[in-house]
């Protein structure tokens, strides 16, 4: 049983449009390095949502997480992408949503098939107060609409689009209304 513990907002901070972990702030993952990575958008006015874990087994993965003090919300199926959705939650840490495909047809299963079935860390999510006008920001900035805004049943129906840049890899945008 792997289990991918994220670092605490504490953990994490900004300089400009650097993103930094603190090195070795993750518990029982020293084997893991976080170091700088550089991003080719300014997310230093975005806030972290969530981090997306493609897992074989919602069911298996939520077991881990709850032996280390995790709180799992009900299992969702979302229709739109092919995927149940569980969220992984802890005080002060950085919400998990835990992600499996539930068909061959999944956006994730690839990813998952590859992996040999070891969850993987495959986006940060963030909130963003104007989804549309965040899209084409990014897109200025040469990052690919990957997903268009679609309703997101785990989240409340709130609109997210998926966006990729070799840079950064995928992330997701949340709209959320203030």
């Amino acid at each position: 049983e792997k289990l991918l513990l994220m670092p605490s907002e504490s953990e994490i901070h900004f300089r400009g449009n650097v993103l930094f972990f603190k090195k070795n702030s993750i518990a029982g993952t020293s084997s893991m390095y976080y170091g700088e990575k550089q991003f080719a958008m300014n997310i230093s006015d975005l806030k972290i949502h969530h981090i997306g874990v493609a897992v074989e087994s919602i069911e298996r993965a939520g077991i881990v997480y709850s032996k280390n003090g995790y709180f799992l919300s009900e299992k969702i199926f979302d229709p739109l992408q092919g995927v149940n959705i569980c969220f992984a939650e802890k005080p002060d840490e950085i919400p998990v949503e835990l992600v499996e495909p539930t068909s061959a047809d999944a956006p994730i299963s690839s990813l998952v098939a590859k992996s040999g079935g070891e969850p993987q860390v495959y986006h940060v999510c963030y909130a963003v107060a104007d989804l549309d006008k965040t899209i084409c920001d990014l897109r200025d900035e040469r990052w690919v609409l990957v997903k268009s805004p679609v309703p997101a049943c785990a989240c409340g129906n709130a609109r997210v689009a998926f966006l990729y840049s070799k840079e950064a890899g995928l992330i997701e945008l949340l709209e959320k209304k203030s």
